[in-house]
């Protein structure tokens, strides 16, 4: 397989860092490999006790860390670092506004700040990650969602539901896990994005690493149909559509063809021949499989569940009108009407407010869309990969669940933000 673009300038990169120790000293192995520890543990906001979430243990690590990277280079810092944490500002102004008029939850106010710094912290932390070590980063989200992969079927087996039709098992992993279903899946199918992506490009290879990077996509295929979640297994879709363009707009058609669509065809043939398989041992129920992933085809209407999303949605959008475009305050929603409206954007705005929390939205994604469009200067597959996964999450499914508020949304920003100010970053001396 030829080059990737940008590869040749990255060979001469890592040539002149192998001369010089002190630019290697916090971009080696094991620095990427705690990179990826520390943002395996941002992205799901487990509770691990005493009022603690893996979330909130990383931003602490993560502080640390990047003072250490500061101190390092000098208290210099890339400018687009720091996007993240602006742009929660401008989220936390808008609520402020809605606060100070509605009333509301102190605590949904002052949530935005630890979100924007979590997410700046990453971008800083991973600036410099050495693209020669970008493999063990990667590789040790894989190899973390691996062991996660092994707890949660034994967890299942052991409660006689990990052959179940389906349905039971959606209600299983609801009530079971600590995050509930929706977080747990969420989180799951952006490490499965990430490996994804590892595998398309081949970032490492050799058998151990494609076996490490398959798993935990063949693993949240498996949670998406076992637990009924559409969003997810189309976020995989997603995923692979995003590689596939972005394949074409960087090799001639003639050239990826033959490699790259062969690779597209084994996987599908495996997620379709792994679903028919668990279908024809029972493992999975044919007639809820088809109703709950396909039922504008089975029963010509939506829905039960879809249709109430819908209600709440238009609720969302009333309320964001509500007090002449002032919204109904923080954390309000919920109490007013009883669930979130399934659309991070939307609940934004239901609770900031159109004539605040419209302008903040514009202005978030115009900082996010100035890095977006300065990646450009860097051409590196886990580049390109964190930016797919940011994407994907921001377009696809904050508009399916309530990511914009969760540490899903702001840590991948800050991977995708990180990543793209590498180029940027001069060497430690």
């Amino acid at each position: 397989m030829s080059d990737f673009p940008g590869q040749t300038k990255i060979r001469n990169e890592i040539t002149i860092n192998e001369k010089d120790p002190s630019a290697q000293h916090a971009t080696g192995k094991r620095w990427a490999m705690l990179m990826g520890l520390t943002f395996f543990l941002s992205v799901p906001a487990m509770p691990i006790g005493m009022g603690l979430t893996t979330s909130r243990v990383a931003i602490v690590l993560l502080f640390f860390l990047a003072l250490f990277k500061i101190s390092r280079n000098n208290g210099r810092i890339p400018f687009t670092t720091l996007i993240p944490i602006s742009a929660a500002s401008v989220a936390f102004l808008a609520y402020t506004i809605s606060m100070i008029v509605n009333g509301g939850s102190w605590w949904f106010l002052f949530s935005w700040l630890p979100l924007g710094l979590l997410s700046s912290l990453i971008a800083i932390c991973i600036a410099d990650l050495g693209r020669q070590n970008t493999k063990f980063f990667v590789g040790t989200i894989a190899f973390l969602s691996i062991l996660l992969c092994v707890l949660i079927m034994i967890v299942i087996a052991r409660n006689g539901v990990l052959f179940s039709s389906g349905r039971l098992m959606r209600h299983f992993l609801n009530d079971q896990m600590p995050v509930g279903l929706n977080r747990f899946i969420n989180s799951f199918v952006i490490y499965a994005g990430i490996s994804m992506g590892a595998l398309y490009f081949r970032i490492a290879k050799g058998k151990l690493w494609s076996t490490v990077f398959i798993v935990p996509v063949l693993f949240s295929i498996y949670l998406s149909f076992s637990g009924g979640s559409r969003q997810n297994f189309l976020a995989l879709i997603v995923f692979l559509l995003f590689f596939i363009l972005i394949t074409v707009n960087i090799r001639r058609a003639s050239s990826w063809f033959s490699s790259y669509i062969r690779r597209i065809i084994i996987i599908v043939f495996i997620c379709i021949a792994g679903v028919l398989g668990a279908i024809h041992l029972g493992w999975l129920e044919q007639d809820w499989i088809a109703r709950r992933f396909f039922p504008l085809l089975i029963e010509g209407e939506m829905s039960s569940s879809d249709q109430t999303r819908l209600n709440i949605a238009s609720v969302a959008i009333e309320a964001s009108l509500n007090r002449g475009g002032l919204g109904i305050g923080p954390g309000q929603f919920v109490e007013s009407v009883g669930n979130y409206p399934h659309n991070g954007y939307f609940g934004f705005l239901a609770e900031s407010g159109l004539l605040f929390g419209g302008p903040a939205l514009i202005f978030i994604f115009a900082m996010v869309l100035v890095s977006w469009v300065k990646r450009k200067q860097l051409h590196h597959p886990l580049n390109e990969i964190a930016w797919v996964v940011f994407l994907t999450v921001a377009l696809f499914m904050v508009n399916l669940n309530d990511l914009f508020k969760e540490p899903a949304f702001w840590t991948t920003l800050g991977l995708a933000i990180g990543l793209s100010a590498r180029a940027k970053l001069p060497p430690y001396r």
